[in-house]
């Protein structure tokens, strides 16, 4: 056995190793964390005085917590100004520039910020009326290998159903309603008529 293990398997009155409320004795739901050594009860009734303090929050301050996600120099780090996801919802990208944004670092810091605004307030609308899933699902069209390769509209989805982080030209609805590779859709086409004439 330890020397805290011994310190703390004989009950003291206060401190480490007590297990009784300092305020009323109870030694039941006893809240031990950051040194407190009183229960529930009596921490609710005396948090302003121990120095707890609930501030709540108001959908200004929550709101202005996601926008600064916008300006987190953790997330947006080596993608260039002109390329950032704006509060407005807006992706300045041409399409002569998609190149750039897809496969340099400006898509993967954009993905962060989305994620850093959902994880604040996960129904977030920019200003232009789009949502998170709205902004992603622009994203993926937009560097994807399909014919909306290079189109930024976030406007344009708005209300889009989301689409696969896959998505591109060589991707097919299976009748299962799954997507999946064009030359996997046909190997399992093929498949399914050789079982049908064997049968």
């Amino acid at each position: 056995m330890g020397h805290t293990a011994v310190r703390n398997s004989h009950p003291k009155k206060y401190g480490p190793g007590s297990r009784a409320c300092r305020v009323c004795g109870n030694p039941h739901g006893l809240i031990r964390k950051y040194g407190l050594m009183c229960c529930r009860q009596c921490f609710r009734s005396n948090a302003k005085e121990i120095g707890f303090i609930k501030y709540p929050q108001d959908a200004v301050s929550i709101v202005a917590k996601a926008l600064l996600c916008f300006n987190n120099a953790t997330v947006y780090k080596n993608c260039d100004d002109q390329f950032r996801l704006t509060p407005g919802g807006v992706l300045n990208v041409s399409r002569n520039a998609t190149d750039a944004f897809c496969s340099g670092p400006c898509k993967a810091e954009t993905q962060l910020v989305l994620r850093c605004i959902d994880q604040i307030l996960s129904n977030f609308q920019f200003y232009n009326g789009a949502t998170i899933q709205a902004v992603n699902t622009t994203l993926i069209l937009a560097c994807g290998n399909g014919p909306r390769r290079g189109d930024f509209n976030v406007t344009a989805n708005i209300g889009a159903p989301t689409v696969p982080a896959n998505h591109g030209s060589r991707l097919r609805p299976s009748p299962m309603g799954f997507f999946v590779d064009s030359g996997t859709f046909d190997l399992w086409i093929i498949g399914l008529l050789t079982m049908v004439i064997i049968m």
